[in-house]
C-alpha cells in the first residue's frame, strides 16, 4: 500500500537516503534524495528540500563527483536563504566547501574557507562535529603546504572538542588521533 501524505513520503524518503548512504548505495541514496526533494517541492517545504540538497551533496562528493556536489552545495544555500537564519546550518554549508576544496587539493581555497568557518563559529561559540570537521580538514591542507605547526595546532585543539561530542571511540575522534600519528 502506498502512503499518500506527501510531507511523510518526504521524510520517508530522507531517511532512506541516509540508510543507503550509511550502507554505501550511492545509486539508491541519489534516487531516495531526488524522491525527497521532489515530494518536498510539491508541499513546498523548504526545510526537507534543504535536507535533500544536503543528503545530494553527500552522496555527490562521496562518489568523486565534486563538480555536481558544488552545485548542490550552491542549490542548498539559495534553498537555505527562504529559511530562519541558522549559523549552524551556515557552518554546515561552509564546511562542505571547505571539503569540496580539500577535495580537489585547492589546498590555499581550502585554508581559506576554513578559517572562515572557525571565524564564524568561534563568534557564535558554537561547537560541533561540523566544526571539528572544519579543523581535521585545515589540518590536512596545513600538513600538505608542509606548515605542521598549524596542522598539529588545529588537532590539538579538536581532540578534546571531538571526544566532549561524539566520545573516545567515535570516527571524527580516531580521524583526528591519525592524523596526529602522522
Amino acid at each position: 500500500k502506498r502512503i499518500a501524505w506527501v510531507p511523510l513520503t518526504a521524510d520517508a524518503q530522507l531517511e532512506l537516503g541516509r540508510a543507503y548512504v550509511d550502507m554505501n548505495q550511492t545509486a539508491r541514496a541519489t534516487d531516495a534524495y531526488y524522491q525527497a526533494l521532489w515530494s518536498a517541492e510539491m508541499v513546498r517545504d523548504d526545510t526537507v528540500r534543504l535536507r535533500a540538497a544536503m543528503g545530494l551533496f553527500t552522496v555527490s562528493a562521496s562518489a568523486s563527483e565534486y563538480d555536481q556536489a558544488g552545485r548542490w552545495n550552491a542549490t542548498a544555500r539559495a534553498i537555505a536563504a527562504h529559511l530562519p537564519a541558522d549559523t549552524a546550518r551556515d557552518i554546515r554549508l561552509r564546511y562542505h566547501d571547505v571539503r569540496l576544496a580539500a577535495y580537489k587539493r585547492e589546498l590555499k581555497e581550502c585554508v581559506r574557507l576554513g578559517e572562515e568557518v572557525l571565524r564564524v563559529a568561534d563568534a557564535a561559540r558554537i561547537e560541533s562535529s561540523d566544526v571539528n570537521a572544519t579543523m581535521i580538514s585545515l589540518a590536512r591542507c596545513y600538513t600538505s603546504l608542509e606548515q605542521r605547526d598549524k596542522a598539529v595546532a588545529y588537532l590539538e585543539r579538536v581532540l578534546p572538542l571531538s571526544k566532549k561530542l561524539n566520545g573516545y571511540y567515535d570516527q571524527q575522534t580516531a580521524s583526528t588521533l591519525t592524523e596526529l600519528g602522522i
